[in-house]
């Protein structure tokens, strides 16, 4: 091709360069329409965050309030972690047939053996046992260790084979 364009005056050359340097009409129109795509995507999703922004700005007040609970539960958990234990009453023969006794519980059998106590029950409501059973565990860090509990009649009567243990260490804090 450049030897086709040799004898060609510099004037000619500036003519021909300016008509290849021109763009096709049809690629003008494409590009436009793909910039104003672009623009339309640019303008949603602008929508988008600012909605998302103005969400957040109300929520940011409820927030705050719940880290600031937040901070108020850490320090509080921080100093009751470093106050001693609370003392627990000593699990006795005397303290397990007081407190059965206080929600109308008669042992069958209560031995006591080191750490570990073993109860027998009959015709107990279950509902009441498991009452107990949780206050125990509350209150004075007993745990069952072992349980055999049978329905009974009326319904809602167990009878319970129960061996617990009173936690006193630190680990169960």
């Amino acid at each position: 091709m450049f030897h086709r364009l040799a004898g060609l005056s510099l004037l000619t050359l500036m003519a021909f360069g300016a008509v290849a340097a021109t763009p096709d009409p049809r690629a003008l129109r494409g590009e436009l329409r793909s910039q104003n795509l672009a623009k339309e995507d640019a303008r949603a999703e602008s929508e988008r965050l600012r909605r998302e922004i103005a969400k957040l700005n109300a929520q940011l007040p409820q927030l705050r309030e719940e880290a600031a609970k937040m901070q108020a539960l850490a320090l509080e958990a921080g100093e009751l972690a470093r106050q001693p234990a609370p003392q627990v009453t000593p699990m006795t023969r005397d303290t397990l047939t007081a407190s059965l006794a206080a929600r109308s519980i008669t042992p069958q059998a209560l031995a006591m053996t080191g750490d570990y106590a073993k109860l027998q029950l009959d015709g107990v409501a279950f509902a009441n046992l498991y009452s107990w059973l949780e206050a125990q565990r509350r209150e004075n860090r007993i745990a069952v260790q072992d349980a055999a509990i049978t329905a009974g009649t009326p319904a809602g009567q167990v009878d319970a084979a129960l061996t617990l243990r009173q936690n006193t260490g630190e680990a169960s804090r």
